[in-house]
């Protein structure tokens, strides 16, 4: 198998994705306009693995991530002009096929934001009301996992008061995006990134949750993320 090497394009239309494969270094481009994946090879050569999308499909490199062993790519989309209408897709990147698909209706966002350490499991982020946008709503979002083979959501994660309170800063019901940090042994560490419509927030609260008993405890801030 040939090497792949770490690749950063700095173009308007793609989006630079990391994974490791194996032990080679491995980087993904999206092509967000062509809905193209691009890996390039230590030895000069490329593969481009088309995303089985409409021709209308709005694709971001936020809303997606690659497997730690890089043969499975996880993505969230939706149409130009109803983009709150996502669907979730799961590519199989050694064989071309689809192998998990969900369809989330209308929400506001969605974001498959981490594998599992051995690639058997998909945490997925979506955050489906705001009162930001509707007053009559409350805030409603949730982080689900998915068994891969199965496609089945074996564990879901909505507002929990210890959340909750931690992001009051932005007021008393604050829809949540969770963005996973850390994802192995039934335990995710995810930053607790306030859905609240704007920009510069960097610093968040973070939480472990352990998704085999359900329990949920404060963590150590994980990073920057603006």
């Amino acid at each position: 198998m040939k090497k792949l090497i770490l690749l950063i394009i700095v173009l308007l239309v793609t989006f630079p994705t990391f994974a490791q494969a194996e032990n080679n270094s491995i980087a993904i481009v999206l092509d967000g306009i062509n809905h193209d994946l691009i890996m390039v090879y230590d030895d000069g050569t490329e593969s481009i693995i088309n995303l089985p999308l409409p021709d209308d499909t709005f694709i971001s490199g936020s809303m997606m991530t690659i497997s730690p062993d890089a043969t499975l790519a996880a993505f969230c989309w939706g149409a130009y002009g109803d983009v709150t209408n996502y669907h979730l897709t799961v590519l199989n990147l050694t064989t071309n096929n689809v192998i998990l698909e969900d369809d989330y209706g209308t929400i506001q966002i969605c974001n498959a934001t981490s594998f599992s350490a051995d690639s058997s499991q998909l945490a997925v982020a979506t955050v489906t009301s705001s009162p930001m946008y509707d007053s009559t709503l409350e805030a409603e979002w949730a982080l689900s996992v998915y068994d891969v083979k199965s496609g089945n959501i074996v564990a879901q994660l909505g507002k929990r008061e210890a959340i909750t309170a931690a992001l009051t800063i932005f007021g008393n019901d604050v829809p949540v995006l969770a963005l996973v940090k850390h994802f192995a042994n039934d335990t995710i560490t995810f930053a607790a990134l306030p859905y609240v419509g704007i920009g510069g927030v960097a610093n968040v609260p973070a939480f472990t949750w352990n998704i085999a008993d359900d329990s949920l405890i404060a963590t150590d801030y994980v990073g920057n993320l603006m």
